[in-house]
Order: structure tokens, then C-alpha cells, then sequence
């Protein structure tokens, strides 16, 4: 959480941090101690969503099937992907089994998504367990991904120093897909 508040002082948003939590006068969240920045930053459930203009709409098709049935999920790119500068931007596709499932229904996560052009659409293929997909309703999350980029070293030379900064995890889509016993 201190990096955190390095960041954002580093960054010139401190001050804004504090006016959207009390007028422009008001303390900043971080200088309050770590515990009044995670609170300030996960008031709600799960990872921060992502603006309307960031989300994805994703699919999944077919909408239902069989444990042996082959599903992929279809979003709409709505960043630059890949690295400018010190920044790296990308996808990355989280597939939840259903609630309460045994831990051998979670299945294999698909590769990050990390070039596409802005306004297409892409299609991921999931991939189900071993034994196949559980019965019950699967959840497809869209992350979308920002965070440092740290080239890969030339060959024969030391790797180069990442930048510090945190990275930015933010939802922006989510689709489900149901899965019903064969046969029945």
C-alpha cells in the first residue's frame, strides 16, 4: 500500500485522491496509514470495473452444452494491446467454475492476451479440465491488464531495471455458459 502512495504522490494525484474523499482540503487516504487506502480502494466486491467505454461484452458460445462440449469466448478489444514505453497493456480471461464445485472442476486458464487490434473481435478457446467441464454454471471474467513492461535482455547483456509502478487490474466483462450432464 506504500507503493501505492508513492505512486500517486509521484504521479501528482494525491490531492485528488484527497478532494474525492472530503473537499480539497482533506487528507489524503494514504497518509491515514494503509488500512484507510485498502478500504478506499476495495470498497466494493471484487477487483475495480473498468469505465463503459473499457468493457468488452464478451460471449460464450455455445451457451450450453456437455461436459465434453468445446466452448470459447468471444470480447471486443477496447485498448491498445502490447507495450508503449514503459507501459504494457492486455487481456486476461478468468474461468470460474461453478459455485461450490470440488477443486477439479477449475479449469486451466487461457493464455493473457497481449496483441490485437482496438475495435476487433477475439475468440479464446477454453479449455476444460482433465475430466472434462463440471455440471453447473461457468463464469467467463475480462481483465483488463496495465502494469510495467520489462523488455527481455539483449543477447549477452544484463536484463535492464523494470519500472516500479503498480500494476491496474480492472474487470471489464463478464459472460456465463451452463454445463449439463450428458445424457440427462
Amino acid at each position: 500500500m506504500l507503493a501505492l502512495a508513492g505512486v500517486l504522490a509521484a504521479a501528482g494525484l494525491a490531492g485528488a485522491l484527497g478532494e474525492a474523499q472530503g473537499g480539497p482540503d482533506a487528507r489524503p487516504a494514504w497518509a491515514a496509514g494503509a488500512g484507510a487506502v485498502s478500504h478506499a480502494i476495495t470498497d466494493s466486491a471484487g477487483p475495480p470495473k473498468g469505465a463503459a467505454g473499457q468493457q468488452t461484452d464478451p460471449h460464450v458460445r455455445p451457451r450450453g452444452g456437455t461436459p465434453r462440449t468445446h466452448f470459447v469466448a468471444f470480447f471486443t478489444v477496447r485498448d491498445v494491446l502490447g507495450h508503449r514505453g514503459v507501459l504494457a497493456t492486455d487481456y486476461r480471461l478468468q474461468v470460474d467454475a461453478p459455485k461450490g464445485a470440488r477443486a477439479s472442476c477449475a479449469p486451466p486458464q487461457p493464455p493473457i492476451i497481449a496483441t490485437g487490434r482496438q475495435g476487433t473481435v477475439t475468440r479464446v478457446a477454453l479449455r476444460a479440465p482433465a475430466h472434462g467441464w463440471c455440471a453447473g454454471r461457468h463464469t467467463v471474467i475480462v481483465f483488463l491488464q496495465r502494469g510495467p513492461y520489462c523488455p527481455p535482455p539483449a543477447p549477452g547483456k544484463p536484463p535492464t531495471a523494470c519500472p516500479l509502478f503498480a500494476s491496474q487490474d480492472l474487470e471489464v466483462g463478464a459472460a456465463q455458459f451452463t454445463v449439463s450432464r450428458s445424457g440427462g
